[in-house]
């Protein structure tokens, strides 16, 4: 199965995204637009550094990811790199 089966109890998610960022989470789906909402009681060094990933074009915090991974996608993490001739190449 994936993070985010809809058959999965909330509270399991939330205990997860509480023990992996060490602070207590609140992760709510509504059905009607199968959407997830990823919330936590406070922010910590865990949300903002250690699960942070610097796209080119924007930043990704822990709950962002987390959010991606429950709706089973992939953020857009881009970054341009240059070869040995000078050409600009985009890697994912």
């Amino acid at each position: 199965f994936n993070l985010g089966e809809r058959w999965i109890p909330m509270s399991v998610y939330e205990e997860f995204a509480g023990y992996l960022f060490e602070t207590k989470a609140h992760i709510h789906y509504t059905e009607s637009i199968d959407e997830f909402s990823v919330s936590f009681e406070s922010t910590n060094a865990n949300i903002t550094d250690r699960y942070y990933v610097k796209g080119e074009k924007r930043g990704y915090y822990g709950n962002d990811l987390l959010k991606h991974a429950l709706h089973n996608t992939v953020p857009d993490i881009t970054k341009t790199i240059q070869d040995k001739e000078g050409n600009d190449i985009k890697v994912r």
